[in-house]
């Protein structure tokens, strides 16, 4: 874990610096959501799948930043889900 940590740092950094489009300083968030084989997932598919709720709880608080996909996630996420449901109707 502690490498993928490391290089979503990198990547984090990276994009700390405006990027400079003709007389425009462009400013960007990124957020990173990471997972580990076989620990979050048996095949890709599902790593991507809780990588993308690990990114989405990144955004939850604040954006800028890297988080490692946590089982809970997916409970609240599936919560979350299922009241926005309820909401609708």
């Amino acid at each position: 874990m502690e490498n993928a940590r490391i290089i979503a740092m990198k990547i984090l950094n990276a994009f700390r610096e405006p990027f400079i489009v003709g007389a425009r300083e462009l400013y960007t968030t990124t957020s990173i959501g990471i997972t580990i084989y076989p620990d979050d997932g048996a095949d890709p598919d599902t790593l991507m799948k809780n990588a993308d709720i690990a990114m989405y709880n990144v955004k939850e608080h604040g954006r800028n930043d890297c988080r490692r996909y946590d089982p809970d996630m997916h409970a609240k996420e599936s919560a979350d889900r299922e009241k926005a449901g309820r909401d609708i109707h």
